[in-house]
């Protein structure tokens, strides 16, 4: 139930001096009364602007970025100069990736030969070495051998 009361400006003055808690619930009311009436559609009146806004910009970024597919309602594709951005950028951090990953498959592979020559035996390489040195110039040897015994040969039975 509502109770109306209707006071001219010097009675009201006179509540107020008598009483001091009635003037600050008359200033509550008043200020209650102002927040109904103003905030509570400046709220709602920020959240129509704030969300045409969104709209707005989710509009605009996809008319940037993107199309409308053709028979496919609703749908939406990338533009081409956008796919050539997003390739780039992937292309270039791909190549950053296998140069950084080639980098590292060297250094393993130096450290392995390095750690595997480190094990070997010198003395045994010295040898290995000399053995095909050996092999290899006593097989030219007897080519050129052969070689030669065959020219002085046709020679000889040519005369």
């Amino acid at each position: 139930m509502t109770i109306e009361l209707k006071l001219d400006t010097q009675a009201l003055s006179s509540l107020i001096e008598q009483d001091p808690t009635f003037r600050a619930s008359i200033q509550q009311s008043v200020l209650q009364n102002i927040v109904n009436r103003y905030v509570k559609n400046a709220d709602s009146s920020i959240d129509m602007i704030m969300e045409r806004s969104i709209n707005k910009l989710r509009d605009e970024v996809l008319d940037r970025y993107t199309f409308k597919a053709p028979n496919w309602e609703g749908t939406r594709k990338l533009k081409e100069h956008v796919k050539t951005d997003i390739f780039g950028v992937l292309d270039d951090e791909l190549k950053l990736q296998v140069q950084e990953l080639t980098k590292k498959s060297r250094d393993v592979i130096d450290e392995s030969i390095k750690a595997a020559f480190e094990k070997l035996d010198k003395g045994h390489i010295d040898r290995k070495i000399e053995s095909y040195l050996n092999r290899y110039t006593n097989e030219y040897i007897a080519a050129e051998l052969e070689r030669r015994f065959k020219a002085a040969l046709s020679q000889f039975t040519a005369n």
